[in-house]
C-alpha cells in the first residue's frame, strides 16, 4: 500500500510534512524546516529508512502512552508518531509506516494546483488497469472516510467500486424552498418542458441545434431524487446554459439568427432565474461564492490551469476501470471551458476544488 506526504507550512511559516495511510489516518509528522527543499529531503529521507525497523525508536512516555520516531542513519529524527495507548498499537504505527512511505505520493497543502496536477497525470498513466482494480477493491472499506476533501465537491466509490461524485446534503432549513423551486422547474407547464416541446417541435432551428443539449443534461440532474441531486454538477450545466442563451442572443442581436418566440424566450428567463435562486438556496451554492475569491492568479496562470483542468477531463475519460460514465460527463461540463462565462471567479473556484477532491480520490487508493 502507499498513502500521502502532505506537506504544508505551518502558523509560524515553516514547512512541514505528514505521512497519512491509504485510511486517511496521519501516521508520522515531521519538525519544522525553514526552507521547502530542507523538508522535501526530508520527506526523500522518510521514504529511503521507513522499510528499515532499525530506524524506528520505540519509546513510552511518562504518562504511560506509547510513540515512536523515525530516524535518519546519522540518528536526526525523521518524524514522530502519534501517541498510542499500546504497545502494539504503536507496534501497527510503525508497521503502517513501512508500508505507506516508500512508494508515497507528495502532495502540497494548500493545493499548488499546477504540481498536483501533475501528480494526478503521473499517478494515472503509470498505473496498469489491474492494479487500478486492485486499489479501488482494497479501498472500498475506506470510501466513507476520504480525507480532506472539499465541502463542495466529493468524490466516493460506487457499488461498482468506481470512482464518482457524490452528493453534497442540502441544510435541513433549505430544503422546503429547494423542493419549490425544483418542482416549479419541472412541472408539466415549467420552463423545462416548454423549452423541451419547443426544441423538440422544431429540431432544425439554431436555438434548438445550441440549447436543447444544455436543457437536457441540465433537467437530467434536476430531475433525481433530492438527496442525490449533485448541486456542483448542477451550477456548472446551468452556467453552460446561461452561457449558450447568450451567445444565441448574440446571434440574434446580429440578424444570424431569428428572434426567439415569446414562449421560448419566456421559459429560458424563467429557467435561468429560477436556476440562480435554486443554487443560492445550497451550501455548495453559498460556498461557491464566498470563496470564489480566494483563488487568485495572473491570466497566464489561470490559462495553464486551463489546460490542466481540461488534460485532467481528457485522462478521467479514458479511465472507464476507474470512473463511473456519469461522474467522466459530469466533469467535463465543469472543467471545459465556457465561451461566455458569466460567473468566471466560481467556474474557476468548483474546477479548483474538483481537482483537490479528486487528487486525494484517486491517489489515496492503495497502490501495489
Amino acid at each position: 500500500m502507499s498513502g500521502i506526504f502532505e506537506l504544508y507550512t505551518d502558523n509560524d511559516g515553516e514547512y512541514r510534512f505528514r505521512l497519512k495511510a491509504s485510511n486517511g489516518e496521519n501516521i508520522l509528522i515531521s519538525q519544522g524546516y525553514k526552507r521547502k527543499i530542507t523538508a522535501e529531503n526530508g520527506i526523500e529521507s522518510a521514504k529511503r529508512n521507513a522499510s528499515e525497523d532499525a530506524r524506528y525508536e520505540r519509546k513510552e512516555t511518562v504518562s504511560g502512552a506509547h510513540i515512536f520516531n523515525l530516524k535518519a542513519k546519522n540518528g536526526q529524527v525523521i518524524g514522530t508518531s502519534p501517541l498510542y495507548a499500546s504497545a502494539s498499537g504503536r507496534d501497527g504505527g510503525i508497521e503502517s509506516v513501512k508500508s505507506n512511505a516508500p512508494d508515497a505520493l507528495v502532495v502540497m497543502v494548500p493545493d499548488d494546483l499546477i504540481q498536483n496536477f501533475e501528480i494526478i497525470r503521473d499517478h494515472i498513466q503509470n498505473s496498469t488497469d489491474s492494479r487500478i482494480q486492485r486499489r479501488i477493491a482494497q479501498a472500498k472499506s475506506v470510501a466513507d472516510s476520504l480525507p480532506d476533501q472539499s465541502d463542495i465537491v466529493k468524490f466516493g466509490l460506487s457499488n461498482q467500486a468506481k470512482v464518482e461524485l457524490v452528493a453534497v446534503p442540502s441544510a435541513a432549513d433549505d430544503v422546503d424552498r429547494i423542493l419549490a423551486i425544483r418542482s416549479e422547474l419541472i412541472s408539466e407547464d415549467g420552463p423545462i418542458a416548454v423549452l423541451n416541446r419547443r426544441y423538440s417541435g422544431n429540431p432544425n432551428a439554431p436555438q434548438s441545434a445550441l440549447l436543447e443539449k444544455f436543457v437536457s443534461r441540465y433537467a437530467n440532474e434536476l430531475r433525481k431524487d433530492l438527496e442525490d441531486i449533485n448541486y456542483a454538477v448542477l451550477f456548472a450545466r446551468g452556467t453552460r446554459l446561461l452561457s449558450a442563451s447568450k451567445t444565441a442572443e448574440h446571434n440574434i442581436q446580429t440578424g444570424e439568427w431569428p428572434d426567439f418566440e415569446p414562449e421560448e424566450q419566456e421559459a429560458l428567463d424563467s429557467l435561468i432565474a429560477l436556476h440562480g435562486a435554486l443554487i443560492m438556496s445550497t451550501p455548495v451554492g453559498r460556498g461557491l461564492v464566498a470563496s470564489s475569491d480566494e483563488f487568485e492568479g495572473t491570466p497566464d496562470t489561470r490559462n495553464q490551469e486551463q489546460e490542466l483542468f481540461e488534460e485532467l477531463a481528457e485522462m478521467v475519460s479514458e479511465e472507464t476501470e476507474i470512473f463511473e460514465a456519469e461522474t467522466v460527463e459530469a466533469i467535463q461540463d465543469i472543467t471545459t471551458l465556457i465561451e461566455i462565462d458569466p460567473h468566471p471567479t466560481r467556474i474557476r473556484t468548483l474546477r479548483r476544488l474538483l481537482a483537490g477532491s479528486l487528487l486525494v480520490s484517486v491517489c489515496i487508493f492503495p497502490k501495489d
